[in-house]
């Protein structure tokens, strides 16, 4: 597991194009944005909802369970 920070749209970009193909957690709302959303299901990221406590407390337990 890599844990780091994005300040940019370009960081998801080259995780995408990644050739070990990475999963991540992008926002909720890239879920739904063409092209870019298929791709982050493709990798079978986990789609946080950012402004919800409840939706960080749900993705945190997924992280957990794919870890182990």
């Amino acid at each position: 597991m890599v844990v780091c920070n994005h300040v940019g749209f370009l960081e998801i970009l080259s995780l995408i194009c990644s050739p070990l193909h990475p999963s991540f957690t992008p926002k909720a709302e890239l879920e739904s944005a063409p092209l870019i959303g298929a791709l982050c299901k493709g990798l079978q990221s986990l789609f946080v909802a950012r402004s919800s406590e409840q939706g960080r407390d749900t993705a945190l337990s997924q992280i957990v369970e794919r870890q182990r």
